[in-house]
């Protein structure tokens, strides 16, 4: 399942860098489960596969400390960043977008 997984949110990747160029995302995980170490293991796998797609901002938003932490193991790049509250989340993403923009073109 994690490999069909990978592959599709690669191909989306892809799909979204070439139709807009530099992205954002925003991960709402505040309804998601506390996953075995083996899906997290998974997912840790696709993002060092994929962060090369979305070199802007990607914040996930978690619905408890331990889903925060949870994320926090795999959302460990410099653009990434875990929050409790999707408003926090959304100013971040709109502060880093701004500062990306402000360099005169993609990080």
């Amino acid at each position: 399942m994690i490999a069909a997984f990978t592959v599709e949110v690669l191909a989306r990747g892809t799909a979204l860098r070439l139709r807009y160029g530099q992205v954002a995302v925003l991960a709402d995980m505040r309804l998601a489960p506390i996953q075995s170490s083996e899906v997290v293991d998974g997912i840790g796998t696709l993002l060092a596969r994929g962060l090369h797609l979305i070199r802007g901002p990607i914040a996930a938003v978690a619905g408890s400390t331990l889903g925060k932490l949870q994320s926090e193991r795999v959302l460990n790049a410099a653009n990434c960043r875990t929050f409790l509250d999707m408003r926090e989340a959304q100013v971040w993403i709109d502060s880093e977008m701004a500062r990306i923009s402000g360099q005169g073109g993609t990080a």
